[in-house]
């Protein structure tokens, strides 16, 4: 069996972030893409004996290199991942025979109800949602519960968001779950029963005095919530920019992402420096005075995905029962959040936080 990880898509955003972990890693990487002189190009600054290529066209109805169905580990960075999730894992099982273990940073709840049972039944185990949001979202709200004695008396508020510059896969994505209503905007989750959100709250210190919160609860932190028996949820997604979120509504008002989109984006970041953060607040409901938070902050939300897929593919072990499942709803996942805590990639911070007292919620923040 070879021990390479390939990376499906390695000359993309997160696929290149993705090859740099594993690298870091000691890892040797098989990076895979359409064409071979642009993964040279992409990749020529790393001199390293265990990076390897091969030329592969993921639209293409052609088999797929030997040396690529001869690995047993892949981590697909090739995007939009909603347009390719179902030819690549439908190829993975059709010409890489023996069971293995597949990493996806995307996905969603339909994808992995659609794929559970194919790839269980060929023995191999796919991890969706291997990313900054979904993945580091429901691991956070995981890693949050974990410190408190009674969570099901817990009551958990989410931010995500930054000021990033999204790259037209990433606006495609974005446009995707809009459409597929993969989340819940406007609402909130309080003892398995949704109701609409009807003040926001103020933002965590952790988000600059500029940014704006809108109501949004993801599916995977959802999930998390409704697993652990926690108390409720509210979700935030966070923007910094009124151009890009006029850009949003617009490619939601059109159904499409406008040729112009790159350029609006670009404009929009000119002089601004790109920034992200994840953070969960909580409080037991018997004892609101003793409130906790958790947060992450980094520069470039991509280079973190493409880290979580690599930890992902490192650290999971590919011995647990196949099928699929979110990464974040995995036991070992949890291990990412202490672990980055003390060693985090480049870029990256996590850190914990009392929230200060006060006797209840105001009305309406959860």
């Amino acid at each position: 069996m070879n021990d390479k990880v390939v990376v499906l898509g390695a000359g993309g955003t997160v696929g290149i972030a993705c090859v740099r972990a594993l690298l870091r890693q000691g890892t040797s990487v098989l990076a895979t893409g359409r064409h071979l002189p642009q993964l040279y190009s992409r990749f020529a600054h790393l001199a390293s004996t265990r990076l390897n290529f091969a030329e592969l066209d993921l639209l293409a109805d052609t088999p797929w290199p030997a040396e690529v169905c001869a690995c047993r580990r892949f981590v697909q960075c090739a995007g939009p991942s909603y347009r390719l999730i179902d030819r690549v894992a439908a190829q993975l099982l059709a010409q890489c025979g023996a069971p293995g273990l597949f990493i996806e940073p995307g996905g969603d709840a339909a994808t992995i109800s659609r794929w559970h049972a194919p790839l269980a039944t060929a023995g191999w185990t796919g991890l969706f949602g291997a990313g900054i949001q979904p993945g580091l979202v429901g691991v956070m709200v995981r890693a949050l519960s974990s410190r408190f004695m009674h969570p099901e008396g817990l009551e958990v508020a989410t931010f995500a968001g930054g000021l990033q510059p999204l790259t037209p896969a990433g606006l495609k994505e974005y446009l995707q779950a809009v459409n597929a209503r993969t989340g819940h905007p406007g609402m909130q989750l309080c003892q398995n029963r949704w109701s609409r959100v009807e003040n926001v709250p103020a933002l965590p210190d952790c988000f600059p005095a500029t940014a704006n919160a809108h109501p949004f609860v993801d599916e995977e932190a959802a999930l998390a919530v409704n697993v652990l028996n926690l108390r409720s949820l509210s979700g935030f997604n966070i923007t910094d920019s009124a151009d890009i979120s006029r850009l949003l509504n617009e490619m939601m008002v059109a159904g499409s992402v406008p040729e112009a989109a790159p350029a609006k984006i670009a404009d929009a970041l000119a002089g601004r420096t790109p920034w992200f953060c994840l953070c969960a607040e909580g409080r037991e409901e018997s004892l609101p005075e003793q409130g906790l938070r958790t947060y992450l902050t980094c520069d470039d939300s991509y280079q973190v995905t493409g880290e979580v897929a690599a930890w992902s593919v490192m650290n999971i072990d590919s011995g647990i029962s196949p099928g699929a499942s979110w990464f974040s709803g995995h036991p070992q996942a949890l291990a990412i959040w202490s672990q980055w805590e003390q060693c985090p990639p480049g870029g990256v911070r996590i850190a914990w936080q009392p929230l200060e007292n006060r006797s209840v919620y105001e009305e309406g923040e959860l």
